[in-house]
C-alpha cells in the first residue's frame, strides 16, 4: 500500500542578499530530503531552531516553492498545480502555524475568520454560521463567542480557534509548525491532546514539526531527525528512541527521560 504522503529528493536554496548581490551566492535551506507517511500516522520532524524544519512544510504546500523534488499527497502532485488547482489542493492539506498572534486577523471576529474559510470551499451563506459553530465545539470553544475578536481569548484558545478555521477546509493532512511552542505548559498539553483526539475522530495525517524531544517521542508514530537542512536518520518513534545511531540523534534522545521512550501510542484510527 503506498503511503499517503511522500516527498523526496526536496530541494530549497536560497539566495543571500539582494539582487545586486548575487554573484552566485546561495543557502542550501533544505537539501535532499526524503520522508513518508501513512494515512492516519503522525511523522514527527525534529530538530534545532533554524534548521530547517518549517522550510519543509512551506515547500510541501508550495507556500514556497521547492528549488527541485518531488511531493505526492494523496492523489496529488501539489508541484505540477498552479493558481485554482493549487488552491483546490490546499483544501485537502492545510498548515497550523507557531505564531496564532498573527494567524488571525485582529480586526475581524472570529466568526469571519473561519467563514471565510467555508466561503472558499462554496460552503452557502445560510449554512456557514451552523458550520462555524460546529466547528468551534468541535475544539472547545463556546459558539456563543464566535462574535468576539481575537483579543477576547487567551494563547491556548486562539490556537484552537486556528485549529478549527485549519479544519473548515475537511482535510485530510494537516501540518503543525511548533503549535503549542508559544504556549504555557498546561495548556501544550490540553492542545495536543485535542490534536490526538482529532486525528482519531477525524482520521487525519500529521506533520507534526517540533523541536521539543519530549513532545515529539510523545506523539510521533515515526520520527526524522534534521539537521543544518538535511534528515541525518529517521525511523519508527520507538526504533530512533531506544536505539539511535547517527551521533546527533544520540546527543540529542539522550536527554529526554524513560518514561516518554518507546513513545507508540494506542490512541491510532487502525487500533
Amino acid at each position: 500500500m503506498s503511503p499517503f504522503v511522500e516527498v523526496r529528493e526536496l530541494t530549497k536554496i536560497y539566495r543571500r542578499g539582494g539582487v545586486l548581490q548575487w554573484e552566485g551566492r546561495t543557502f542550501r535551506a533544505v537539501d535532499r530530503v526524503s520522508f513518508t507517511i501513512d494515512e492516519h500516522e503522525i511523522l514527527g520532524l525534529v530538530g534545532e531552531s533554524g534548521c530547517g524544519k518549517t522550510t519543509v512544510a512551506r515547500s510541501i504546500l508550495c507556500l514556497d516553492r521547492p528549488t527541485s523534488g518531488s511531493i505526492r499527497i494523496g492523489d496529488s502532485n501539489p508541484l505540477e498545480l498552479r493558481g485554482a488547482k493549487l488552491r483546490g489542493f490546499r483544501r485537502s492539506a492545510q498548515m497550523v502555524f507557531q505564531d496564532v498572534d498573527r494567524a488571525l486577523d485582529p480586526r475581524l471576529p472570529v466568526r469571519r475568520s473561519i467563514e471565510e474559510a467555508l466561503r472558499s470551499r462554496g460552503v452557502k451563506p445560510a449554512k456557514r454560521r451552523d458550520r462555524t459553530a460546529e466547528l468551534l465545539g468541535l475544539v472547545g470553544i463556546s459558539p456563543d463567542t464566535m462574535d468576539h475578536y481575537p483579543s477576547s481569548f487567551s494563547g491556548g484558545q486562539r490556537q484552537r480557534i486556528v485549529i478549527a478555521r485549519a479544519l473548515a477546509m475537511e482535510p485530510k493532512f494537516l501540518i503543525l509548525d511548533e503549535p503549542v511552542s508559544n504556549l504555557d505548559v498546561s495548556i501544550q498539553a490540553q492542545i495536543v491532546n485535542l490534536l490526538m483526539e482529532l486525528r482519531r475522530t477525524l482520521g487525519l495525517t500529521y506533520l507534526f514539526i517540533s523541536h521539543d524531544l519530549n513532545l515529539i517521542s510523545y506523539v510521533s508514530d515515526s520520527i526524522a531527525v534534521m539537521k543544518d537542512g538535511v534528515i541525518v536518520e529517521q525511523g519508527t518513534a520507538e526504533q530512533l528512541i531506544r536505539d539511535p545511531h547517527h551521533p546527533y540523534t544520540r546527543t540529542l534522545f539522550s536527554a529526554i527521560p524513560k518514561y516518554v521512550r518507546g513513545g507508540n501510542r494506542s490512541d491510532s484510527p487502525r487500533s
